[in-house]
């Protein structure tokens, strides 16, 4: 009779270490996988041949400033923000997300770049007929989101989980705002907005985290470049 008893209080402890255990495996396996000083880690190597100095335009007809603060000799800066945790009785869902921002430095030494090399080509200087343009940035995409949404079904002992990686761009567009001088006095003024060109990229099967991401600042890089060339055109219509 004590061996019954006994027995049925270890089959008690035992399931009861079971059920409490379980939840702590599962939040142990929905933790996330990535770091947010991984991720600058990562962005970093991306960009560690990349000057972090201001460019300055080198056109006598064009003066180019911006008003975004940067994040001084850091190339990025990334916080975590968890989601909503989905406890349900055999499947586990929780997201997390782990926001960038990059150094604004970059994007706008690359939009100085991009946007002076494709005036001259463009014949800015000659269109202006001895006005000069004195363009400010006031904002520029620099911001990116790795989505990390982890899964997980388990069955008593047993637990089976997969993982979403996305990334994604910010909600800024490029916005300019430019003043024509002629002979020391403002002759006009005008907004100039170009839409992110930046789209999610979906991390594949198989691939590194680390190399999706230097192939989406990649493509961020390009499509900056392209997003400073479409400013160029819209200057010279407003003009």
């Amino acid at each position: 009779m004590k061996f019954t008893t006994l027995s049925r209080l270890l089959v008690f402890n035992r399931h009861s270490f079971v059920a409490a255990f379980i939840p702590c495996i599962c939040l142990l396996c929905l933790s996330g996988c990535f770091t947010p000083a991984k991720l600058d880690k990562w962005v970093a190597h991306d960009y560690q041949d990349v000057s972090l100095t201001p460019v300055k335009s080198k056109l006598d007809y064009l003066g180019v400033m911006d008003t975004i603060p940067s994040l001084d000799n850091r190339v990025s800066s990334s916080v975590k923000k968890s989601g909503k945790l989905l406890p349900l009785l055999f499947y586990w869902h929780q997201d997390y997300k782990y926001i960038c921002t990059l150094n604004a430095r970059i994007p706008v030494n690359n939009f100085i770049t991009a946007f002076t090399a494709y005036a001259g080509s463009k014949r800015l200087k000659q269109k202006l007929n001895g006005r000069r343009v004195e363009l400010t940035i006031n904002n520029v995409p620099h911001v990116l989101t790795l989505e990390d949404n982890e899964h997980m079904i388990w069955f008593i002992l047993y637990a089976y989980s997969w993982t979403y990686l996305d990334i994604l761009p910010g909600s800024d567009d490029l916005v300019l705002s430019y003043k024509i001088i002629d002979g020391g006095s403002d002759a006009k003024d005008g907004t100039i907005i170009v839409p992110d060109a930046n789209k999610r990229l979906r991390v594949k099967m198989f691939q590194s985290p680390k190399k999706a991401i230097g192939e989406y600042l990649e493509q961020y890089n390009d499509n900056i470049a392209a997003m400073s060339r479409k400013a160029v055109d819209q200057l010279i219509t407003a003009l």
